[in-house]
């Protein structure tokens, strides 16, 4: 009787411990591996991958990136293929240089944090200043 009443409960644990599916998002930024999407003014995808993001208690970030180019958007700039990335996080607030070290042709993301995602702008920055750029999300998977 006590090892079928010990079953049934184990049963029961297991069953309410199933995965509904749902993803639930921190409201809280973390460090580590976002799915990225940055989208043109027409609001198209033009370039996705991830970045892999390390945030220290000060708001630091430091990181790398895999980034590939879709569809037939050219003014990019340089955020395909893959590199390293640096920043900080101030009050939910995220700048981040694609570009680290460079003193031209940067990528720059600067977005908040929001139901569990970064949302905000990107920036393709030479030396006459913006020359392109659109909106991008973060989803950390």
């Amino acid at each position: 009787m006590k090892i079928g009443l010990m079953l049934l409960l184990t049963l029961t644990l297991l069953a309410g411990c199933k995965d509904s599916g749902d993803t639930i998002r921190s409201n809280e930024p973390a460090s580590g591996v976002y799915q990225y999407k940055a989208l043109d003014p027409d609001h198209q995808v033009v370039v996705s991958g991830t970045l892999t993001m390390r945030i220290d208690d000060a708001g630091f970030v430091q990181g790398e990136w895999a980034l590939e180019k879709q569809g037939s958007f050219e003014q990019t700039g340089p955020q395909i293929g893959a590199g390293t990335l640096e920043g900080s996080i101030q009050n939910n607030d995220i700048q981040i240089n694609l570009n680290p070290g460079w003193a031209d042709n940067n990528v720059l993301l600067s977005g908040r944090f929001e139901r569990g995602a970064w949302v905000g702008t990107w920036s393709w920055v030479t030396f006459v200043g913006p020359t392109s750029g659109g909106s991008f999300e973060a989803v950390l998977q």
